[in-house]
């Protein structure tokens, strides 16, 4: 598979769900992206967090990796327990792993799995730390990602978490 700048072939496969780069994130099946109004940055009767998170959301939509992932961090920290939140830490891991910044992807992943262990987006979560970990040689901690995202009941994911097990043991 054809890789990007900083990314190994081994780890960002199309088994990666840090790899649908065929759609955004808003039309990746099974997965709801709040929305906040129309795909352009809502009205100033929002707030901050919606605001941050709407630029961040529509620079990550064009591929504006670098832009869109402290967008969206702001909006996490704008409203740590709001709605947002979680979604917010998920996409600005994402973008931070699309801008080849997997230290900074990794931290989010790991934010994210902490703050809110039983969020929807565990398993998928789970399974994108798993492949960042494994890109910088963090095999085991890989593997432990990789093992909690088989619990999770998209079989992407689990296909996912499965191929990174095997690529863990073939390390």
């Amino acid at each position: 598979a054809a890789t990007r700048a900083g990314e190994s072939s081994r780890c960002s496969g199309p088994e990666s769900p840090l790899n649908d780069r065929s759609r955004t994130p808003a039309e990746r099946p099974g997965r709801s992206v709040p929305r906040t109004g129309s795909d352009s940055v809502p009205a100033a009767s929002t707030g901050p967090a919606e605001q941050a998170f709407a630029r961040g959301f529509q620079s990550l939509k064009q591929g504006r990796f670098a832009d869109a992932a402290p967008e969206l961090e702001r909006a996490a920290s704008l409203s740590p327990a709001g709605p947002l939140a979680e979604d917010a830490q998920f996409w600005s891991g994402v973008a931070w792993a699309r801008a080849g910044r997997s230290k900074e992807a990794i931290q989010q992943f790991r934010s994210l799995l902490a703050a809110h262990p039983k969020t929807p987006r565990a398993g998928e979560t789970a399974a994108a730390l798993g492949w960042l970990l494994l890109r910088v040689q963090k095999v085991d901690e890989a593997e432990r990602a990789f093992q909690r995202a088989m619990t999770e009941r998209a079989v992407e994911v689990r296909e996912s978490a499965q191929s990174g097990l095997d690529a863990v043991r073939a390390a």
